[in-house]
């Protein structure tokens, strides 16, 4: 459609539709004191959710204009360029990992059967203990 000149007056009856873009930032996640990705997200994307999907773990989230933001379960989003220490996932984070964002993938089969099995008891290990009276 045309662009309305809002300074323009108005002499009918106008519509205007607005047109809304998700905005984007960057976030450099450093491993070791290194660059080790930058990666684009979406305002409001989670900074754990960012770093999982490059297979890593959140360490610390750097702020240059200290503002820190929240969604309804707390978790810290991305409003602005940020930088974010972290560092890489242990073999075993990483298969959680990977189950936890592809779920629908996870298929049978020997080598999958292990995986799935070593990962079950690796989330399952610490909490299902009984205790003994």
């Amino acid at each position: 459609g045309e662009v309305y000149d809002i300074s323009s007056p108005l002499t009918q009856n106008l519509t205007l539709t607005a047109q809304w873009k998700i905005k984007t930032y960057t976030v450099t996640f450093i491993v070791d004191g290194v660059v080790y990705q930058t990666i684009t997200v979406e305002h409001g994307s989670t900074f754990t959710s960012a770093a999982e999907s490059i297979n890593l773990n959140l360490v610390s989230v750097f702020s240059e204009s200290g503002v820190m933001a929240y969604n309804e379960n707390g978790e810290m989003v991305v409003v602005e360029d940020s930088a974010v220490e972290a560092q890489e996932m242990s073999k075993t984070d990483k298969v959680i990992n990977t189950m936890l964002q592809h779920k629908w993938q996870i298929v049978g089969g020997v080598a999958g059967g292990v995986a799935l099995i070593a990962v079950i008891a690796a989330v399952c290990g610490g909490a299902k203990r009984k205790r003994r009276h």
